[in-house]
């Protein structure tokens, strides 16, 4: 494998596990996360150290790939925000990517490690004797690394393979055990059975994983969410039912709770009940955010030129949440004197910006379009919109508003838009699964003119991993 997973042996920081057993999860992630290379063969050796490899695991994601990119390049490829400077900009919106590009090459690498150093989470706590673990915890800390195994292949699958035609070859290059103890040389799994990989690990969460504590963690309701929404991508047989169902075990059991206004949740942020899954940032990291193009703060505060005037000349600029998702300020950073637009739902003065993996408002939007991809009444698609709409100040959707198929997936489509673009990649699956009103084809063509073939939808595999995996199979060529 490209990435060169071999992690050296460290030793364990004992004062980690010290301000875990004194304190609560949500003190613990104050601390500076362990450097995400602490995972290695014979560092796993008690519960003290689990835990800290464990956390290594977690701080992949202050990796930029699940970071400011994270938030960033699937809005681009959607068409709906544009972003005006470097070629990697450009190669985003035309849809075509190099296999040689450093960003295409980043987002495979780290993503990898990270599901490396889950897989040696995975192997050598499974090996401890249970004695030397409390109570559940060796099941529960098993169950946080394949939920973020699973979130590693998910990554990927959403970049590299063929999500969108569950019959397809190219799948994902699946791996599941440590990197010391694997065959480099490695086939990918066809599309069917990569989607069945990812639901086993999020299965096994959900099963054993702990209960919703803060959103730093993985949990059982964490683990519910992510597959009902990896169910909404695949959407094969009765993957919108079942979504439909899970999202409103999520509602109901998950632990979480929503805000009582959308303001709520970006004024909260990471202490708000609704934020389902977030990665820490520290602050170290995050008092450097103006000095730092690629941080959430530059990169969506104007500096690098986000613009959103799709977005915003498609209507959805009359909802209530439009003025507190974008507004023109003055950020000195960028210049003292002109105002830029920046994207207020993610961006902080003091810039610790938060990332959005996954909240408790899309499973209502999960469980409307579930629904109604299933054959439900449009007075139940629209009550779990109007949960929504009049927590933002809109007027509730009534059933004459949406008295035909096309104006209740409308209805959907622009609410899954004004409530949650620009903090996961939910818009870019948003148009890519809705049809176009004009051409019957996918939504996506509507808004990004580069669009002509379902192969665009994905990058192509990095040249380094074809030359050093033989078993690897590129994607078609466009």
């Amino acid at each position: 494998m490209e990435t060169g997973m071999k992690y050296s042996f460290i030793k364990i920081v004992i004062t980690i596990w010290a301000a875990y057993v004194c304190c609560s999860c949500d003190s613990l992630f104050e601390n500076e996360l362990p450097k995400h290379d602490l995972t290695a063969e014979n560092a796993i050796v008690d519960e003290a150290s689990s835990e800290t490899a464990l956390l290594g695991v977690y701080s992949f994601l202050g990796e930029r790939v699940f970071d400011s990119y994270y938030i960033a390049d699937n809005a681009v490829r959607s068409g709906l925000v544009t972003w005006t400077t470097g070629t990697y900009a450009e190669a985003l919106t035309l849809l075509r990517l190099a296999a040689d590009g450093l960003e295409v090459r980043d987002k495979w690498s780290y993503a990898y490690q990270m599901i490396n150093a889950a897989n040696n989470v995975i192997y050598y706590v499974d090996k401890l004797s249970d004695s030397k673990f409390r109570g559940n915890r060796k099941k529960e800390i098993i169950a946080e690394a394949r939920f973020m195994r699973a979130f590693g292949h998910m990554f990927l699958m959403k970049y590299f393979a063929y999500f969108w035609d569950v019959n397809s070859p190219y799948g994902v290059l699946i791996r599941t055990e440590p990197a010391s103890l694997a065959v480099n040389a490695k086939a990918r799994m066809t599309m069917r059975d990569s989607y069945n990989q990812i639901i086993e690990d999020l299965d096994y969460a959900i099963e054993n994983g702990p209960d919703y504590t803060n959103c730093f963690q993985a949990s059982k309701g964490a683990a519910m969410a992510f597959k009902a929404n990896l169910l909404m991508i695949r959407g094969e047989g009765d993957d919108y039912a079942n979504a439909a169902k899970l999202a409103q075990d999520v509602i109901d059991h998950g632990g979480f709770q929503m805000e009582e206004t959308f303001t709520d949740v970006f004024t909260k942020d990471y202490s708000s009940k609704e934020v389902i899954f977030s990665r820490f940032l520290s602050s170290t990291v995050y008092k450097q955010a103006d000095n730092k193009s690629e941080s959430v703060k530059r990169m969506f505060g104007g500096t690098i030129g986000y613009t959103a005037y799709i977005y915003m000349g498609s209507g959805l600029n009359k909802d209530k949440r439009f003025s507190q998702t974008l507004q023109n300020i003055i950020y000195e950073a960028v210049s003292e004197d002109r105002k830029q637009w920046v994207w207020s739902k993610i961006w902080r003065e003091d810039g610790n910006c938060p990332v959005f993996y996954m909240r408790l408002a899309q499973m209502y939007l999960i469980k409307a379009e579930g629904l109604a991809r299933s054959g439900a009444s449009v007075k139940d698609v629209i009550e779990e919109l109007n949960v929504l709409r009049r927590r933002s100040g809109n007027t509730a959707l009534t059933e004459a508003d949406c008295d035909t198929e096309d104006k209740l997936m409308t209805a959907i489509y622009k609410e899954i838009l004004c409530e949650v673009c620009c903090e996961n990649d939910s818009e870019w699956f948003t148009v890519i699964r809705f049809k176009s009103t004009k051409s019957g084809g996918r939504k996506l063509a509507d808004f990004n003119i580069n669009y002509q073939d379902d192969g665009m939808l994905a990058f192509p595999i990095p040249m380094g991993e074809l030359q050093n995996n033989p078993d690897m199979e590129d994607n078609p060529e466009i």
